[in-house]
């Protein structure tokens, strides 16, 4: 596959459910000896008033050099659902090394939801949490810049904090790349990079009014594409659906089938599905 359809294997290897069923699959494993997990929970003005912190760690040459750490800043949900901003580090390697690497990024937060060294298996599991059973709307944006410009991140800001429509899910800044667990320079997924990908993931468990929710988040989409130059649509084929939404009752059939042939959650299970 990887000769004769390279976008389709991308497309598989992240596009997280959205790319059709898979019967079977050859693939080489990736042995990840240690994962350290980091979850802070914080206000949302108070994550917009440590903007700077941010963009000062982030565009650091160790931290753009260190391949085997990635961070997420997502505004989403706390455990008590109440609406926030989650900072996630996530480090493959030893506790004392992951300590060493994030430990002198301080910010002021509400707190610490998790902190420790955990199997990969159960690094997984902790994010399905984080996605319940819902109908999803996703679509890509990246910026071309090192960290996403102020501009950009207050907006994103300003939308979740006045949002009416989500149940679940939220807006989630990634460095495009993320972390690799093999010495070779790559990430699991491809070469790591320097820009930044900002994926619109809210979801909603109401289906009452869809069309008018879904508007609702094309719009939040049309006034980040508007706020700052940088910022483009998304051509990966793993966003190839975008603005489309995953319904609810497609999700319990998929359920179904992976708690019987995977009931250890030991394949990629995003989306709570």
């Amino acid at each position: 596959m990887r000769k004769k359809n390279p976008d389709l294997l991308l497309s598989l290897k992240g596009g997280a459910g959205f790319s059709g069923v898979v019967t079977e699959l050859t693939t080489r494993i990736h042995k990840v000896e240690n994962t350290w997990a980091r979850v802070q929970v914080l206000y949302i003005d108070q994550a917009v008033a440590q903007y700077d912190k941010f963009k000062t760690f982030f565009e650091r040459p160790e931290v753009v050099a260190e391949r085997r750490a990635t961070s997420y800043i997502i505004f989403g949900f706390s455990p008590e659902q109440l609406r926030c901003a989650v900072f996630l580090n996530v480090f493959v390697g030893p506790e004392d090394e992951a300590k060493a690497f994030f430990g002198g990024f301080e910010l002021d937060k509400i707190g610490v939801a998790f902190e420790g060294s955990l199997p990969f298996v159960a690094l997984q599991k902790m994010n399905d949490a984080g996605f319940p059973p819902a109908a999803w709307y996703a679509s890509g944006l990246s910026t071309n810049t090192t960290f996403p410009p102020e501009e950009l991140f207050r907006e994103i800001a300003e939308i979740w904090k006045n949002d009416k429509v989500a149940d679940a899910g939220g807006i989630v800044m990634e460095q495009r790349g993320g972390a690799f667990s093999t010495p070779s320079g790559k990430t699991l997924f491809s070469s790591r990079e320097a820009s930044w990908d900002v994926v619109i993931f809210p979801g909603f468990k109401d289906l009452t009014d869809k069309g008018a929710k879904i508007e609702a988040f094309r719009e939040y989409k049309r006034r980040l594409k508007a706020v700052h130059p940088s910022v483009y649509e998304v051509k990966m084929p793993n966003y190839s659906l975008q603005d489309k939404i995953q319904e609810s009752q497609d999700s319990q059939e998929i359920r179904r089938l992976k708690q019987k042939f995977d009931p250890d959650s030991r394949f990629c299970n995003v989306f709570g599905v």
